[in-house]
Formats: structure tokens, sequence, C-alpha cells
């Protein structure tokens, strides 16, 4: 079990459970969040990872129109972000490429 603060020193308990991604532990996760009486499920991850998770829990709990949209304007910033970092990091690498001296021995 854990604790956590709110803004104004109120505790929180909370517990933590770390379960696998095949569909009999989902399943397991998505029955632990009903028996909890989980009013709503909040999910952060990267890639395609929350897809299968997501798949299992949207029986019981589904989104919000505006929920949807920031989720889906924050996942296009990081991959904007991502794409980004890249290319300039591939520019970056060209042009120390190009500056520096073919030694031939």
């Amino acid at each position: 079990m854990g604790k956590a603060y709110g803004p104004e020193g109120e505790a929180f308990e909370f517990e933590r459970r770390m379960l696998g991604s095949n569909p009999e532990q989902l399943n397991s996760l998505a029955a632990w969040l009903v028996e909890q009486e989980a009013e709503e499920v909040v999910m952060e991850s990267t890639a395609q990872y929350w897809k299968p998770v997501w798949a299992v829990l949207e029986r019981y709990w589904k989104p919000l129109r505006e929920e949807q949209r920031l989720w889906r304007t924050v996942t296009r910033k990081k991959y904007q972000l991502r794409r980004n970092r890249v290319r300039l990091q591939n520019q970056l690498e060209a042009l120390l490429d190009a500056r520096l001296p073919l030694v031939v021995g």
C-alpha cells in the first residue's frame, strides 16, 4: 500500500500491482479495477503498447470525447517531438561528418 499527498496536504492511499500483458493478466486487471469500484482509469503510454490494455478496459470504461481529443493531441505532439529530434540529430551528424578532414594513411 502506498501513500501520496495532494496539493493541500490531503493523503491518498493507493495499491500498486504489477501485471503482465497476456490476455489473462489483462482480464485480471479489469476484474480488479471493477472490484475496487474504480470510476476512472487513466493511462499513459508510448507507441502502440496501450492498445491491448485499452481493448480489455474499454468494456467497462468509455473515454470522454475531450479525453480522446487530448490523448490524440498528446500522442501527436510526442511523435512530432521525437521526429524533430531525430531529424536534427541526423543533420548535426551530417554537418560534423562534412567538417572532419579525411585522413589517409
